[in-house]
């Protein structure tokens, strides 16, 4: 019985005989594996907090748009209401009352083309918003920088 157990500490007390020998190397070699896991972990990470942060932006730029659109598409009825009761009321003036109302009512239409141009503008920036919260966009996005 004792012949099997020095048969099973030589191969063990070689072997660390051995690794005594180069411990110098294996802690070397070792802190290496360790320093690339940690880069890797590192990188991976720096990846994924940029592409959460791409979709959270994306979804700030959708809640703020949609809540911008509503506030244009409110001030667009207002700026039509406001032409049509100009109109009604600007009907029966005749010379300089006239031309100036007339006056009131083409600044209040270019008034309303302006908010058209930036509902339009809005509409767009929800698209994209909409676009860059689809799966695997915001990954390529950040692989690109």
């Amino acid at each position: 019985m004792a012949d099997v157990d020095d048969a099973r500490q030589r191969p063990l007390a070689a072997f660390l005989k051995v690794a005594n020998e180069y411990k110098e190397f294996i802690l070397l070699i070792s802190s290496l594996v360790a320093g690339v896991l940690v880069v890797k972990d590192y990188v991976a990470t720096k990846f994924e907090v940029d592409v959460l942060k791409c979709q959270a932006d994306n979804g700030i730029a959708l809640v703020q748009s949609r809540v911008q659109a509503e506030t244009v598409k409110n001030n667009i009825l207002a700026l039509m209401s406001e032409i049509e009761d100009s109109k009604n009321r600007n009907s029966g003036l005749t010379g300089v009352s006239a031309k100036l109302a007339a006056d009131a009512t083409r600044k209040l239409e270019v008034d309303l083309d302006a908010k058209k141009n930036e509902l339009k503008e809005v509409n767009d920036t929800q698209k994209t918003a909409i676009n860059n919260l689809k799966p695997g966009v915001c990954e390529k996005e950040v692989q690109k920088k």
